[in-house]
């Protein structure tokens, strides 16, 4: 969900985009050129929506309806994006990690692992990662730093929700 009408955005392989205002519709969203590009993860604030996937791929929109391509200069698959406190952050194979105030212009951010990570979310004040081997990371600071935040996984990871006080994470054969 984005923008003050909550807008629901669906993204997918080939660079799908749905978007729908109510749950009973959805529309097909335009990229601003085609693209073989799969959208794993997408991620809404107030006023803009980041889509991340294939290729260091990071698509931005306004409206849910015209996207555009945007720079990362990384070729890393992102598997998952998250929005908090003004700051969108991705994250990917081989431990990618990359923050963004305006979803456009991206920094590279040491993750401390060379781990595929899978997701990130934003909640309580804190960013949360996970990804193959049971890898959890947090971060404090809006994205700029991270920390191996061990909670006993040994499995991939594939989901992670968190709070200031309590964190959920599920993946293959552990919760």
């Amino acid at each position: 969900f984005f923008g003050p009408t909550r807008r629901i955005l669906v993204t997918g392989e080939n660079g799908r985009v749905l978007y729908a205002d109510t749950p009973e519709r959805f529309d097909p969203g335009v990229l601003d050129v085609a693209t073989g590009d799969w959208l794993e993860a997408v991620a809404g604030s107030p006023t803009l929506a980041v889509a991340a996937g294939d290729n260091g791929c990071v698509y931005t929109t306004a409206n849910g309806v015209h996207w555009k391509r945007q720079s990362t200069g990384f070729t890393n698959w992102l598997r998952g994006v998250a929005y908090g406190d003004g700051v969108f952050v991705v994250v990917g194979t081989t431990g990618r990690i990359a923050r963004s105030t305006n979803g456009i212009a991206w920094s590279k951010i040491s993750s401390g692992t060379t781990q595929h990570l899978h997701r990130v979310a934003y909640a309580g004040d804190r960013f949360h990662a996970v990804g193959n081997a049971g890898v959890s990371l947090v971060s404090l600071n809006l994205g700029l730093s991270w920390q191996p935040d061990s909670i006993g996984a040994t499995n991939p990871l594939e989901y992670a929700v968190s709070s200031t006080s309590n964190r959920l994470a599920v993946g293959v054969h552990e919760v």
